[in-house]
């Protein structure tokens, strides 16, 4: 029932948590999305401050750059060289204030100009064209070589020409971004300048001519396009809906290069909701977020441009994302050690409970365990005693509990504390003791084995496990073992010593016989060799055909008898180790016919 008890507790636990991690799980996807809706809102309206920042300052710089060389060009109108060059066309080529030529003036204002370009290298050309429209002077940058031009143009049908004459004293005319042409054609390579355009009066009322500055507007273009940052972007479009800059570089200078593209027919634009930003989308589906910002170079509506910072939208999508990542690991790092906690604690429950379980389950085991189980602390206190010791020691649990252990009749002479410093401070905390419980009237010795083992509940603390085994009847069975292995002993000596007399004897006997069959061999050797001898002495005498034929079947007999000594001899050899292997040849044709001459005769 308490086990059944337990496992229903595991399972609601088990349960309870289940739901809580899904309860977490949809806080946490609910969250997420409400986390990237505002994300997404507040990196638009990040965007949105960054692109007008950056549109603010693309027209602070368009400004500033415009501001400074129309101040130019107001210096070089006042100088000297300007009012005098006038003069003294008006006088027959001399200039009745101070006698000065007109080309002297000429010369000199050439000199002023070359100077002045020589220090401001984004200056292209610098010019005066009277009110004829024809060039007068022209200072130019070719190849990176200062001089004045020799073929001077007729400039009256341009119209920067022909706006600056309409202007009144000290104003001046800025053209669009355009590209330079000379005689009516697009220069190549192509050239974008901004012409400053001043006219020039000499107290009258009608200008006698104009000042012009060519600037090279590739600097600039390249300066406001340093202003942003990739992955934003500078368009920048003219009164006739024409880019003059554009990140594709076949869409730059539309209006003199690719008429047919235009902005209006690159892209269709809607406005982003909640924001100031507008969508902008490509023939290609791309979508930008952008901002405009007009670029006023003049003095009417017509004057001016159109300064577009873009942005794509897949940039926004990327830094939400990336934002949203990084929320998402953060979150995931905290909800992991959150995580980590919540199941660090059920486990640490778990284990609190595997651990009462365990310690309940031991106590059981101690318990039901044959072995005596005593428990005593540094002091000999005791400390548990299970069933086993309890009756092995016919004391009762309850009682001994508290007691010191010297109290046990059994244990009165055991020295806890010697027992304790020798465990500590040897190596091997456990050791093996025999011990001995005198018999009673009621019972007779007892023989123990002592486990003494080492626990330290706590730290500083040593207490003294003792598992006793009464091993009374194991050593009177291995006294009788013992009592029957000597006798075993006494009963086997006996008998090898019966075996060795036996043995004796019949090494006496081999030995004798050996003797008998080496003297019986040589005494039969001695009449062997007068029968030999005695055949030799035959053969020297005349024969007839017929003894002859019997003398050497005698002559074979002996040499086989002679060889069955030999075989007799080395049986000796044999039983004495001596026996040696000697190889000779012979006649097996011999041999044969030898053997079938003795088998004839019988």
């Amino acid at each position: 029932m308490e086990r059944l008890l337990q496992r229903y507790k595991k399972s609601r636990t088990s349960y309870v948590f289940s739901g809580l991690n899904i309860t977490f799980f949809f806080l946490l996807l609910a969250g997420g999305v409400f986390f990237h809706l505002q994300q997404t809102a507040g990196q638009t309206a990040f965007y949105q401050k960054e692109l007008q920042n950056d549109a603010q300052e693309v027209e602070s710089h368009f400004a500033a750059v415009l501001q400074r060389y129309r101040r130019g060009l107001g210096f070089l109108s006042n100088t000297p060289p300007i009012s005098g060059l006038h003069r003294a066309e008006m006088n027959a080529g001399v200039d009745p204030l101070d006698g000065t030529k007109y080309q002297q003036w000429v010369k000199r204002l050439e000199t002023i100009f070359t100077s002045y370009m020589q220090f401001n290298p984004d200056i292209d050309q610098l010019r005066v064209i009277k009110a004829t429209g024809e060039e007068e002077i022209r200072i130019e940058r070719e190849e990176g070589q200062i001089a004045p031009a020799i073929d001077l143009q007729d400039k009256s049908d341009r119209s920067y020409f022909n706006n600056a004459m309409q202007l009144p004293r000290k104003k001046v005319y800025v053209s669009a971004i355009e590209l330079n042409k000379e005689y009516g054609e697009v220069e190549y390579p192509i050239k974008p300048v901004i012409r400053f355009v001043m006219p020039l009066y000499n107290g009258a009322d009608t200008p006698w001519g104009v000042i012009v500055l060519n600037l090279k507007a590739q600097p600039l273009l390249n300066n406001m396009q340093a202003l942003l940052e990739p992955p934003e972007q500078l368009l920048l479009i003219n009164n006739t809906d024409h880019f003059i800059l554009h990140p594709d570089s076949n869409l730059m200078f539309s209006q003199y290069l690719a008429e047919q593209h235009t902005f209006t027919a690159t892209y269709q634009q809607q406005a982003e909701q909640g924001t100031e930003l507008s969508v902008f989308t490509d023939q290609a589906g791309n979508q930008l977020l952008g901002l405009s910002q007009q670029l006023k170079y003049g003095f009417g509506d017509a004057q001016v441009m159109q300064a577009l910072v873009m942005l794509p939208k897949s940039a926004l999508t990327a830094a939400v994302i990336k934002r949203d990542i990084t929320f998402y690991g953060v979150l995931l790092l905290i909800t992991a050690l959150l995580y980590a906690g919540v199941i660090f604690y059920r486990r640490m429950a778990q284990k609190s409970s595997e651990l009462a379980e365990a310690q309940q389950l031991a106590g059981s085991i101690v318990n039901q365990s044959f072995d005596a189980i005593l428990s005593v602390d540094e002091n000999g206190d005791i400390l548990s005693c299970n069933q086993a010791a309890e009756t092995l020691l016919k004391v009762s649990a309850a009682k001994v509990v508290g007691e010191s252990i010297s109290s046990l009749a059994a244990f009165n002479q055991f020295d806890v504390q010697k027992a304790v410093a020798g465990l500590a401070n040897a190596n091997n905390k456990h050791r093996i003791l025999d011990w001995h419980i005198p018999g009673t009237e009621h019972s007779g010795d007892k023989q123990l084995t002592l486990s003494l083992s080492m626990i330290a509940p706590k730290a500083g603390a040593s207490h003294l496990a003792i598992i006793i085994r009464d091993v009374t009847a194991q050593v009177q069975a291995e006294a009788e073992i013992k009592q029957m292995n000597q006798m075993l002993e006494q009963e086997v000596a006996e008998r090898t010593k019966e075996l060795k007399q036996a043995r004796d004897e019949a090494q006496k006997s081999s030995e004798i016989k050996s003797q008998f069959i080496s003297s019986i061999s040589h005494e039969i050797r001695t009449p062997l060799n007068g029968v030999i001898g005695g055949l030799k002495l035959l053969r020297n005498e005349p024969q007839t055909s017929k003894a002859q034929h019997y003398i050497d079947l005698i002559d074979t007999s002996t040499d086989a008898l002679g060889v069955l000594i030999n075989d007799v001899l080395d049986l000796s050899k044999i039983e004495a180790g001596k026996l040696e292997l000697v190889t000779t040849q012979f006649s097996a044709k011999d041999l044969v016919e030898s053997l079938c001459k003795s088998m004839a005769i019988k």
